[in-house]
């Protein structure tokens, strides 16, 4: 019993850990403006009808216990990394689902193993110019 519950904290814990990584990055191709508010950058889905793109900015490995929840992750970090080049939206290019690594444990002498679920998203992070 001791082992099952052990066995189970383990894979949990790996679990949470796997969560709370992820990677992305960010290329600055145009002017670097002052840093804004993350919670001010704007995800587009269509370009909107002025604007200039700053860079481009890529996430991945962000884990969530749905689909959506990995998405809104990813979303968030790459509004983190958009606002310190100063943009005030992202073009939203693509969405992705990658398998990551896989894990397991023994339970009763029977290994069981699941994959994380990664999500990426790409986009160029923009300076919408307001008329």
């Amino acid at each position: 019993m001791k082992n099952r519950i052990f066995n189970s904290v383990s894979l949990i814990t790996v679990l949470f850990l796997l969560g709370c990584a992820g990677t992305g990055s960010i290329i600055t191709t145009g002017t670097k403006r002052p840093a804004t508010n993350p919670d001010d950058v704007v995800v587009y889905i269509e370009a909107p009808e002025n604007y200039e793109v700053l860079g481009i900015v890529e996430t991945t490995g962000y884990l969530g216990w749905t689909d959506q929840g990995r998405t809104n992750s990813a979303l968030k970090v790459m509004k983190k990394k958009a606002a310190r080049i100063g943009a005030n939206g992202i073009l939203l290019e693509s969405t992705g689902n990658t398998k990551g690594a896989s894990v397991g444990s023994i339970n009763n002498g029977v290994f069981m193993t699941t994959s994380a679920r990664h999500k990426t998203a790409s986009g160029k992070a923009i300076w919408v110019l307001k008329e």
